[in-house]
């Protein structure tokens, strides 16, 4: 089942933190040292943090910010969101891709230790990543869950090219374009990734709304 908050113990142990990478945290404390009131589960069961993988297109932001909506205290945790934050972002394509990776295990296992939930839609196509997101969670005393999202090449496609993309905000076209790569090249690499994970689960993307019921059935 899902899981809330509860009383936290603190921080994981700083060589756990280091073995992922993630900075170093003081605890759930203010400036002024003050700790807030201890947090109480709003259902039972360990925490989760589950990965929506999937190519550029295929849902996965929709989805996870529909599961948060229904989920209170959920975070629905956009790496490229995050990544589109920082100075230059495009400009500084590898150097922001880290540095964004990095906030995010930092903001992941921030919300994990606190009892909550997180969710992370993101294309993955390399496993490294990946490992370390499953290594956060396990330090955090949380579960890891990754659900791969995909539908036919030509309908995410249409998708991805018909998204409307925010000045200033993250731009997956951009960003392949800067690359001297395509949308199309992201959803084939993806697929041919895939091919080689015969454990994989994956979600048919193509009903948004069972997609969804798909989603809340794996997760709880």
């Amino acid at each position: 089942m899902l899981a809330g908050a509860e009383t936290v113990d603190g921080a994981a142990p700083e060589s756990n933190r280091a073995s992922v990478g993630l900075p170093r945290l003081t605890g759930f404390e203010d400036p002024l040292g003050h700790r807030p009131p201890p947090l109480r589960r709003e259902w039972y069961g360990v925490p989760k943090l589950v990965l929506l993988n999937g190519p550029p297109g295929v849902g996965k932001s929709t989805l996870a910010r529909r599961f948060a909506d229904a989920h209170p205290m959920t975070l629905a945790l956009e790496i490229d969101g995050v990544r589109a934050m920082l100075g230059a972002w495009l400009d500084e394509g590898n150097r922001s891709g880290r540095a964004a990776r990095r906030l995010a295990l930092a903001m992941a296992a921030t919300h994990l230790e606190a009892g909550w939930d997180v969710m992370v839609p993101q294309l993955l196509t390399k496993r490294d990543f990946v490992a370390e997101l499953r290594a956060a969670a396990e330090h955090a005393g949380a579960e890891f869950l990754e659900l791969t999202l995909l539908d036919a090449r030509e309908a995410v496609l249409a998708r991805a090219h018909a998204r409307s993309e925010p000045s200033g905000g993250f731009s997956a076209r951009a960003l392949a374009a800067r690359q001297g790569s395509s949308l199309e090249s992201a959803y084939d690499a993806f697929v041919d990734a895939l091919a080689l994970r015969p454990d994989a689960v994956v979600i048919d993307a193509a009903s948004p709304d069972a997609a969804y019921e798909e989603l809340v059935r794996r997760v709880m």
